[in-house]
């Protein structure tokens, strides 16, 4: 069948849909430019953000600033040290008793977790 339906007068629906294909086209092409400039600008933006955040994370230059500073960054800590009193020894009952502490609260939260698993296989079940 041509354009034209069986009474001889051109299908209109046809018509309409040949064009709007073609206006679609037309718009999927400048949808798809639009797009390719903002993924162009997206892309500029993430490298001038790496290198802005290159002079604070990299840690070449830090590893560099603490090999030319190392005695005054030592002092600056001890210092800092004498000025709280600070102590990092501890005496053995001390670390013994934050030891077990810490594998009471572990225990406890794994009983948890496995009471929750348990529960929710029942409730599926």
């Amino acid at each position: 069948m041509s354009v034209e339906d069986i009474a001889g007068e051109p299908n209109i629906f046809r018509l309409n849909s040949v064009l709007s294909t073609q206006m679609t086209t037309e718009e999927y092409i400048n949808k798809i430019k639009m797009l390719e400039e903002e993924l162009q600008k997206t892309k500029e933006e993430l490298i001038k953000t790496k290198d802005h955040l290159k002079k604070y994370t990299c840690p070449v230059n830090n590893k560099i600033y603490y090999e030319n500073n190392k005695e005054a960054h030592k002092q600056r800590v001890k210092e800092y040290k004498e000025k709280t009193n600070y102590n990092a020894s501890l005496s053995q009952e001390k670390k013994k008793e934050y030891a077990r502490t810490a594998y009471l609260n572990k225990k406890l939260k794994m009983n948890k977790i496995i009471a929750n698993d348990n529960d929710t296989e029942i409730k599926n079940m």
